[in-house]
């Protein structure tokens, strides 16, 4: 059985107040989803939030991150230049408010993902002997396969654009008269959902291009190699190995995809989602 994910909004007790505390810790207004898989393992979802909300909140955590957003982002500009069509298409739609305030937001997105991509990375260094144990496990459940990433790359790699859609999604799905308020409050919002519908399939076409070229990868695991780099320099100890992840979810049957998800999964889709969120920026 894959782990499900529990939403934001269904989360209650403990589960619930440990996503405050990383919201919070992330200045960020909704949850990233990689922690609602975290969440079908409530006592390790807590022994591990301290630990990243002493590192999210303190001040050299904060400085290494921002160090990192400035780097990464004008390297992922120099070597991955966008297309001659989104390049005509922004020069056409860069005045929309919609667009603009979008843009806007992403400062704080890719700082966000930033983070992420530390967090989880730091993670996988973590757990790193489960690549040994993890042939044990079939064995050990009385499982013969191996662990699935049944999970949707959509939702991880663009769940804040998708939420903006949303947004409109939901204007346009109310009653005339509240639409026609809003529109004549907001005259752009009617095309908001197609500008940005339009953007992300136009910077995932081009992103998807650059995955065929190695100079993609390099760059990816360059990238990789300077937050491990960084990884003795944070403030605060990120501890979570093999044996004290089974610790606190052996008792669910699942435990080994938690596993897989921290060791295979997250950090790669946290290094795609940082480097698509930079991409995205003008």
């Amino acid at each position: 059985m894959f782990v499900t994910p529990v939403k934001e909004q269904e989360a209650h007790g403990l589960v619930s107040e440990n996503y405050q505390k990383i919201k919070q810790a992330l200045n960020s207004a909704t949850l990233p989803v990689f922690f609602t898989y975290l969440g079908s393992f409530p006592e390790y979802l807590e022994y591990l939030t301290g630990q990243l909300v002493d590192n999210l909140e303190d001040s050299r955590f904060k400085t290494i991150s921002d160090d990192l957003s400035r780097e990464f982002t004008e390297r992922i500009r120099r070597e991955l230049e966008k297309s001659d069509y989104l390049k005509q298409w922004i020069e056409n739609y860069k005045k929309n408010p919609e667009f603009y305030h979008f843009q806007k937001d992403l400062d704080s997105i890719i700082l966000i993902n930033i983070k992420l991509a530390c967090i989880f990375i730091s993670l996988r260094e973590a757990v790193k002997g489960w690549a040994v144990a993890a042939k044990k496990l079939p064995h050990a459940t009385g499982r013969t396969e191996s662990p699935k990433a049944d999970i949707q790359r959509d939702e991880f790699l663009y769940e804040y654009l998708i939420k903006e859609i949303a947004k409109t999604e939901n204007l346009n799905e109310s009653s005339p008269d509240v639409r026609n308020q809003a529109i004549i409050k907001a005259p752009s919002s009617a095309i908001e959902k197609n500008l940005l519908s339009e953007y992300l399939r136009l910077c995932d076409s081009d992103l998807k291009a650059y995955m065929k070229k190695d100079y993609f990868w390099i760059l990816r695991v360059q990238l990789e190699e300077k937050i491990l780099s960084l990884l003795a320099t944070f403030p605060h100890l990120i501890f979570s190995p093999y044996n004290v992840i089974i610790q606190y979810t052996q008792k669910y049957d699942n435990f080994y995809e938690l596993l897989y998800l921290l060791y295979e999964k997250f950090p790669t889709l946290s290094m795609h989602r940082l480097i698509f969120s930079v991409y995205m920026h003008i």
